[in-house]
């Protein structure tokens, strides 16, 4: 659990909590929804949102942690805005594709 408070509050710098902690891991846990989705179809849509209850709060910590990191950052604004404008998108898609797959759940 420390170590979720270490990247929300953005001690690891953001090169490493933007790649380390967000890209690899979202890459990861999209193929692993991807697989998942085309090896059961419509059968998948339970162990999907099961997936995104999990991964959620942790891409919440990351998101929070990249947000803390841009406003002390030192290096080109530019390319911490633009690090911050994917992560906080990418959180935002992570959050309809649970509501998505909860929704195809109860109908």
């Amino acid at each position: 659990m420390w170590y979720l408070k270490k990247i929300a509050d953005g001690e690891f710098g953001l090169k490493k909590t933007f790649w380390l902690f967000g890209v690899w891991p979202g890459l990861f846990v999209s193929f692993l929804l991807v697989t998942i989705e085309s090896d059961r179809g419509n059968n998948a849509y339970g162990l999907i949102t099961l997936i995104m209850i999990l991964y959620l709060p942790y891409l919440w910590m990351v998101t929070v942690g990249i947000w803390n990191i841009v406003k002390e950052y030192k290096g080109d604004i530019f390319i911490a805005h633009i690090a911050r404008a994917i992560t906080l998108i990418f959180f935002l898609s992570m959050v309809l594709l649970a509501f998505a797959s909860a929704i195809e759940i109860l109908t």
